[in-house]
């Protein structure tokens, strides 16, 4: 999960900006916070999007088509997140 962020961009911007801190302490405060902030930001989004699937559950039907959708909005996603990288990656 790491490698994949550090390639999402966050990493090359939290590099940018611990070299500009001037000291240590201020460095380790900023990865705290900013890995603070990173996990509650998932944690909220995470629960925000699931929070349609588990109030279907009382609906199988709907709950399923939820379910497949979510699914296949994600396989798409991540076809296209992977065919935008190697597409950069080749024009190199």
């Amino acid at each position: 999960i790491g490698f994949a962020h550090g390639l999402a961009g966050s990493g090359a911007l939290t590099a940018l900006v611990l070299s500009s801190l001037p000291t240590v302490a201020g460095q380790l405060l900023y990865i705290l916070m900013f890995g603070a902030g990173a996990a509650l930001g998932m944690a909220l989004l995470s629960g925000a999007l699931g929070l349609p699937l588990s109030r279907s559950a009382r609906r199988p039907q709907l709950h399923r088509r939820l379910s497949l959708c979510a699914g296949a909005l994600s396989v798409v996603l991540g076809v296209y997140w992977t065919a935008n990288a190697y597409a950069l990656i080749h024009a190199l």
